[in-house]
């Protein structure tokens, strides 16, 4: 059996505006997964996901990372965020840096790397996703698609154990989708532990171990892609899936 990376405890999130994001979320991400978050939007899906990176702290409930909780005082935010990189659906890349730059930063800065140490590192990342060309350009020289890529090349120089993805691909147009999604079956195929917010629905039912529904900040179902998406329990995940898979 498979460990669990993270798993949330009666997670509440109830934001000070009075919207509650997330009700009751007890769920489990196991090591070397492919987990998906689907439903439509407003349901929780994006909460969800930064509450594993803390950059969302939840109202009641306790998270646990590796048997740990984050929500703890003491607990080493830092190391946290090196482990469980974070790749979101605006790049967030430094214009006035060059994309090697951009990926040295974090290694630098936060393990100390030297210099040389980083570009090595960086380099062969860049390699290895078709990008080695793209090393000394800046942000504005660089397609929708590259800069997600490059976005994601700088979260795996911090050799994270988890990696989180929300909606990466919406901010693209649809031609540029592929080049990010196909990093994520390369990092699939390494057995990477990935948790990925999306609407690619085939994208998730061809690729994901697991699929979580989410609606009205609930988890609704969770299953294996194919059961899912052919023989799904609930009747609102009958529903969002009939209203996707019958869009024009």
């Amino acid at each position: 059996m498979k460990n669990n990376v993270f798993e949330l405890r009666n997670i509440h999130k109830k934001f000070k505006d009075g919207t509650v994001a997330l009700k009751n979320i007890n769920i489990q991400f196991k090591a070397s997964t492919f987990t998906a978050l689907i439903g439509p939007s407003g349901s929780g899906k994006s909460t969800l996901i930064r509450l594993l990176n803390s950059l969302e702290t939840p109202t009641e409930g306790d998270i646990l990372y590796l048997g740990e909780s984050i929500l703890n005082p003491k607990y080493d935010m830092i190391k946290h965020r090196t482990e469980v990189g974070m790749v979101f659906q605006s790049f967030n890349l430094f214009p006035n840096l060059s994309v090697l730059d951009n990926i040295n930063l974090a290694q630098t800065n936060v393990l100390k790397k030297s210099k040389s140490e980083a570009t090595e590192t960086s380099l062969k990342l860049l390699e290895t996703f078709g990008l080695l060309e793209k090393a000394y350009q800046y942000p504005n020289q660089l397609s929708g698609g590259q800069k997600q890529r490059i976005a994601i090349v700088r979260s795996l120089a911090m050799n994270p154990k988890v990696m989180l993805f929300d909606e990466p691909t919406s901010a693209l147009d649809p031609e540029m989708v592929g080049e990010v999604l196909s990093v994520m079956k390369t990092l699939k195929n390494q057995h990477m532990t990935i948790i990925l917010v999306t609407h690619e629905m085939e994208f998730a039912r061809l690729f994901a171990d697991e699929i979580v529904v989410m609606d009205q900040g609930e988890i609704i179902e969770v299953n294996e892609p194919e059961v899912l998406f052919s023989n799904p329990k609930s009747e609102r995940t009958k529903t969002f899936l009939k209203r996707i898979f019958e869009r024009p």
